[in-house]
Formats: structure tokens, sequence, C-alpha cells
């Protein structure tokens, strides 16, 4: 169901729900007490289940995306965790609810990973609409910067929105944007893309456009953003995406 996952993860649940970006070993869970499947192109896991822990999906038997979540706080970061969270419960295709979420982590109080499921639950955002700005905005949390607002909605001079910023200071007038390789090779996008970001430095925005450089070193990210925003200082009188007045 195309939940995200870094690249090369070090492990991840069995039946899971998900879609890595490179290929990797079909991992394949039994309840217990069936031994783990040994075959070879699989990785097996013998699971503890629960009541409602499984349904069916295209004629398989999968684990759900909660407890498919619960499973990856064993083998994810916090940030990734939070970013496969935040594609489960997304506002316009949930694969299920965050109460769910919420119903699965009570479930298994010791499980492994406990502490992070609870660590990343009040982090997730049904708003997000990728992995790469899912990382950003919990990197900046954890960091303690303050004043991100996720999902701006961003206005002209005539109060009309035409953009909605992803990782925005409001207050700085500063928006980040992560920009993936399909930017080079979809020239269409591209230069919706240009126009977009000409538009927002119009109504006085200033955008800093993120790369996967960035985005796989964390120190150097944090650099960038507080670099940012310490030239661009913070004017709370004009905290919305409403331009300021002239």
């Amino acid at each position: 169901m195309g939940i995200p996952l870094p690249p090369r993860p070090a492990g991840v649940p069995a039946a899971a729900l998900i879609q890595v970006d490179s290929p990797t070993p079909l991992h394949v869970g039994m309840p217990a007490p069936l031994r783990a499947l040994r075959c070879a192109g699989t990785v097996g896991h013998k699971l503890q289940l629960g009541e409602g822990d499984l349904q069916d999906w295209t004629g398989m038997r999968l684990t759900t995306p909660a407890r498919t979540w619960c499973d990856l706080s064993g083998v994810l970061d916090l940030e990734d965790l939070v970013a496969a969270g935040d594609y489960i419960v997304h506002h316009r295709y949930p694969l299920c609810s965050r109460e769910d979420l919420e119903s699965g982590i009570a479930r298994h109080p010791g499980r492994r990973g406990r502490g992070r499921l609870l660590e990343a639950f009040p982090l997730l955002d049904e708003r997000a609409e990728s992995r790469p700005e899912s990382i950003i905005r919990v990197t900046v949390v954890r960091a303690g910067i303050e004043g991100l607002s996720p999902n701006v909605p961003i206005a002209d001079a005539h109060g009309h929105v035409f953009a909605r910023a992803d990782l925005c200071f409001p207050a700085h007038r500063v928006i980040f944007e992560y920009q993936g390789d399909y930017h080079r090779s979809e020239p269409g996008r591209w230069r919706k893309d240009r126009t977009r970001i000409a538009r927002l430095a119009a109504a006085g925005w200033h955008v800093v456009e993120i790369a996967a450089d960035e985005l796989s070193d964390r120190r150097m990210l944090l650099r960038l953003i507080r670099d940012t925003l310490t030239l661009y200082p913070a004017n709370p009188a004009s905290p919305s995406g409403r331009p300021p007045a002239p």
C-alpha cells in the first residue's frame, strides 16, 4: 500500500504494507507457534498476533496498517517512523485513523520500540505529502527550532490563495521545500515550480530548496535552516500567509 521506507531499512516487519525505494526481499510472517518461513528471496518472521491484527488485502492476509506501524517502530528511526505514520493517516487517502494507531500502541504495552511509538505519535501530521517533508519537519521540531507551520496557504496581494507551503516559518517569511530528482526529469513540473517560486517571491516570501544531500545529513540541514532564519529575522507583526502591508 505504499508506506514509505528509507532505501535501506535495517529490517521491515512481516506482511508490511510497504513500498521501498530499492529492491528488497519479501518479508513474510507466520503466526506463533508456527515457525518462521525459510525460502530464497524471503525473510521469515514469527509473529505474536492479537485479535484485529490481520486483514485481507487483494487476496492476501496482511497485518493491518496500525499493527504494521507498530512493527516498524523496531526497525526505523523516529523521523522515518513519523513519515510512515503520516502516510497511513493521510487526510485524503488514510489507511486507518489516528485512533486506530493509538489503539494499536495500547494493545502492545511490551512491544519493542514502544518508546519510539509514544514519541512519534504526537508528531504525526495527516496533511504531510511526502517522506522528505515529514523528515524535515520532525528534524526541526526535535532540534527545538520554533515557528514552523506545515501546509500554510499563501495568498497574493489581492488575498487570493495560490500556493500551499509545505514547511513554512510565517514570521520569518521563509519557506523550505524539498526538490527531488523528478523535477529534473519532468520539464513541465520544473516550469510550474519556477513560476510558483517567482509568485512566492513577489508575495514577499523567501524560498529555500532542499535536496537529497541536505536530507541525508541532518546536521547540514539544521545549519541551513538556522542560517536562513538568522538571515531573515522574525517579524511577529506578520505571522500569516498574507503579504505584509506596504
